[in-house]
């Protein structure tokens, strides 16, 4: 089975963001979860990597500030196997 790929969310912490994440995770994508809060996003990743065994990679950034939207953007263009973005 080929695994569907890399996901990256923003606004991943809480409401749709996180419902997102909570169904790609489901299917199996690693995940690139983004959003202002750290501790928020290290909780969704222990539940996500204990629930589907997957790689969730928390990555704090305010995206209302440039140097934020700077790291997303060069994080994002890293990855080799990116399948889906959620903005």
């Amino acid at each position: 089975m080929i695994a569907p790929g890399l996901a990256v969310v923003t606004g991943a912490s809480a409401g749709i963001g996180r419902e997102f994440c909570v169904q790609l995770a489901a299917r199996g994508h690693d995940l690139v979860v983004v959003a202002r809060d750290g501790e928020r996003l290290a909780a969704l990743q222990r539940e996500l990597t204990q629930r589907h065994r997957i790689a969730v990679e928390p990555f704090p950034a305010d995206l209302a500030r440039e140097p934020d939207i700077a790291r997303v953007a060069e994080r994002v263009g890293r990855a080799a196997e990116l399948s889906v973005l959620v903005n």
